[in-house]
């Protein structure tokens, strides 16, 4: 059976395999019967046109294995990982979101008991379940009636987190990408004494992440720009990754904010193991500012699910990835937009606003991203080994990532080194090397 699972959970085309209705309410069914129907299960869902429907089926698979689910409608990813873990009597949630995507697109993340993502065994094990089980017969299922104020815990949570003085009178700009956090993310800094100006903050089912967003924040730093504002925060359709722009109009992305958050940590002594782990695309000049400031950074595949994994098993409370999804493991167990913009804004206040501290110098370094069919198995691509030794070694000491996307259907490239030109030169043989290779093996 083809793998439904990538980087973060399943994620395809709405409405199409293997999100189409009946799958997903095997799906639903699978989970239900992996985990057994003790407890209860949580489901959230972001505001995409297809979630409702994705929720209604995956509620009734679940309910036919006799578990007992609560639907906590509208909210974001971090929100229900955090309300699972906190609530005594829950065994675990899934969401429905395809988080940065376009709206055609749609997902389902799963999370255990302790808030975090499932390791590939319990994955696989769900999906050895598929084959065995029928779609499901008969009217379609009512829809999944929400529950909102199952969240309303984690809104209190956030509130106690954050340090008022840091927001207080100050004007931020504030674009929830027409997604989960919509209107709410708003409300929190309004809480915390902030004059907010709103973008992204009015989803209709298709604009999520559409020119907004943390995948857009050039909307955002022109808003900063014009109002003066102290920052701008940009977030995801689920809410999971944040960009951070300064009121000097310069964004600061998931490098930075670890950067950031990594000094914080260390001078309040909050750094156990003085290190932090990153992923494979961390700029090497981040890493070459964190050994000068005696941190320590180790890197582990793309995905925050295999961050949190290296964080547990070295004993490290701080990591993330350059998308800007942050785990700071004193406070959650997954990525959390908020979260992080809460805290990182909280520590460029101490420092006189993101505008005045001095962020590590970037190493040239580009990314480019080729639309795939499918994805072969680059270890069956002819030559494509020998061309990626060829190009890394070009590269004089700089680093050369060739990857699928977990979440969509893309082969990523991303080259970096100290000097420019090394970079073009290794990227655009990369791209040229592999737009002709995958074509010739049916990509």
């Amino acid at each position: 059976m083809r793998r439904l699972f990538g980087t973060d959970g399943i994620r395809a085309r709405a409405y199409e395999f293997p999100l189409d209705l009946p799958t997903v309410g095997r799906i639903g069914e699978a989970i239900g019967r992996h985990f057994g129907a003790s407890g209860r299960v949580l489901v959230g869902m972001d505001p995409r046109e297809s979630s409702p429907a994705l929720a209604a089926h995956l509620v009734a698979g679940l309910r036919r294995t006799g578990v007992t689910v609560h639907v906590a409608g509208t909210l974001s990813t971090p929100a229900l990982a955090w309300t699972t873990r906190m609530c005594a009597d829950t065994d675990l949630s899934v969401m429905i979101s395809a988080s940065h995507n376009p709206w055609t697109d749609n997902g389902i993340k799963i999370f255990t008991k302790e808030g975090t993502k499932l390791p590939d065994e319990t994955e696989a094990a769900i999906e050895s379940l598929l084959d065995g089980i029928a779609p499901a017969r008969g009217e379609e299922p009512p829809p999944a009636s929400p529950e909102p104020a199952l969240a309303e815990p984690y809104w209190r949570w956030l509130l106690s987190v954050a340090d008022p003085e840091a927001f207080r009178d100050r004007t931020l700009v504030v674009d929830s990408a027409h997604g989960a956090l919509a209107g709410t993310a708003q409300e929190v800094f309004g809480e915390l004494g902030a004059r907010v100006v709103a973008l992204g903050a009015r989803p209709d089912g298709r604009n999520i992440n559409e020119g907004v967003g943390s995948q857009h924040p050039e909307g955002c730093r022109a808003a900063v720009l014009e109002h003066g504002a102290w920052a701008g925060i940009c977030f995801d359709g689920d809410g999971d990754r944040v960009v951070l722009v300064a009121g000097d109009g310069r964004i600061a992305d998931g490098d930075d904010l670890l950067y950031l958050l990594a000094l914080d940590l260390q001078a309040a002594g909050d750094l156990p193991g003085g290190g932090i782990v990153a992923t494979i695309m961390t700029n090497g000049g981040v890493e070459e500012a964190l050994r000068s400031a005696r941190v320590a950074m180790h890197r582990a595949p793309v995905g925050d699910r295999y961050v949190w994994q290296a964080m547990v098993e070295r004993g490290w409370y701080l990591g993330g990835e350059q998308s800007g999804h942050i785990i700071n493991r004193h406070h959650t167990t997954t990525g959390d937009g908020l979260l992080t913009a809460l805290l990182a804004l909280g520590a460029a206040a101490r420092r006189g606003g993101l505008h005045a501290i001095p962020w590590p110098a970037r190493w040239p370094q580009r990314i480019v991203n080729l639309p795939v069919a499918r994805k072969t198995p680059l270890e069956r691509v002819p030559g494509a080994a020998e061309k990626i030794v060829e190009l890394e070694r070009s590269l004089n000491g700089g680093r050369l990532s060739v990857r699928y996307s977990g979440t969509e259907m893309k082969l990523r490239l991303m080259a970096e080194a100290r000097e420019a030109a090394l970079v073009d030169r290794a990227i655009e043989g990369a791209a040229a090397f592999f737009s002709t290779a995958l074509a010739e093996h049916g990509s």
